[in-house]
């Protein structure tokens, strides 16, 4: 009804303007810039008067929606219970002082570190007595006669196991205790079920670390010639390869840097052409978690093919080694 109505004015002021034309030249110019801003004006109201009835229903709907995000909010997530709740509780400011948050900030690492510390060490007391008490023994006998058992002095690991208890009373945050042997033994505390019953601690990241704290260069050389196609012990050669370079390659911590290198008729190296590394053509790159998966894929991807030439890849192994020295790592 509206639009039709200002349609309908919108008419009547242009017949009237046109009237005033024909009468007078002098006005002809003003009425017209007058017809043209009149006309303006209308179309523009016209314009806000349609977009209000829209935004009238865009409102109802909004208005709508809000509300049942309020009910939602406050009857299923009850946050007005909660605000009525911290509203009533007292609060008090309390001036922070630089110098002395920095000493209990300071203090409670220090007590963190400390408590760490003294666990690994009552531990490696407890093992040094206990080493030296064992029994030794001036004659071994021959390995080809030696049964393909280990033996584990059960009570060891019980005396062991006595200290990771006292110091789980004394420090109740410590969460776990490992000690992991030469042998291949391990000791956790609390114990869990392990889901392999190949698992060996010589073989795990906090077992290298502790063992070799230093960091290193690790360049695996694999070989990809034919021959390795072939079957030993029921396995093929290039399977046994891949185990063996991603042990290494698992072993290895983020401060470690490693470069595989893989060869036949030539050799290539897990760094040259387009990788994910961003690394020189035989650049050491660092032993990161997602390093070490890109190196693992590259490892796992590899296929038997060609003939042996070691002299190119023994070259581009020490190459590695060369370019490390140079930038001075």
């Amino acid at each position: 009804m509206y639009p039709r109505i200002m349609l309908s004015l919108l008419g009547r002021l242009r017949t009237d303007l046109t009237i005033i034309r024909r009468q007078s030249g002098t006005t002809l110019c003003l009425f017209e810039g007058a017809s043209m801003m009149v006309n303006d004006f209308l179309l523009v109201g016209l314009v806000i008067f349609l977009f209000s009835q829209t935004t009238l229903a865009s409102n109802a709907d909004s208005y709508e929606l809000t509300e049942r995000l309020r009910s939602y909010v406050n009857h299923r997530l009850g946050v007005e219970k909660m605000q009525t709740h911290l509203d009533s509780l007292s609060f008090s400011r309390t001036p922070v002082i630089p110098e002395e948050l920095l000493a209990t900030v300071s203090e409670s690492l220090n007590k963190k570190f400390t408590e760490k510390i003294s666990v690994v060490r009552r531990i490696r007391d407890e093992i040094e007595q206990l080493w030296m008490t064992l029994p030794r023994r001036s004659s071994l006998p021959k390995c080809c006669s030696s049964l393909n058992t280990i033996e584990i002095d059960t009570n060891f690991q019980q005396k062991i196991i006595q200290v990771m208890k006292e110091n789980l009373h004394l420090y109740p945050s410590i969460k776990f205790q490992y000690v992991g042997t030469e042998e291949g033994v391990t000791t956790v505390y609390p114990r869990f079920k392990s889901c392999s019953s190949t698992y060996d601690p010589r073989f795990r990241p906090w077992y290298v670390e502790a063992a070799t704290p230093e960091s290193k260069d690790v360049v695996v050389v694999i070989d990809t010639s034919g021959s390795m196609s072939n079957p030993y012990s029921s396995r093929v050669l290039m399977d046994i390869a891949k185990e063996a370079a991603n042990t290494v390659i698992t072993t290895l911590n983020p401060n470690d840097r490693v470069g595989i290198v893989s060869f036949s008729e030539r050799a290539r190296t897990a760094t040259e052409g387009n990788n994910i590394l961003k690394c020189k053509r035989t650049e050491l790159a660092l032993a990161t978690p997602q390093n070490k998966e890109y190196l693992k894929s590259y490892v796992n991807n590899l296929r038997p093919n060609g003939t042996t030439f070691y002299g190119r890849a023994l070259s581009r192994a020490f190459d590695y080694f060369n370019d490390s020295n140079s930038t001075g790592s």
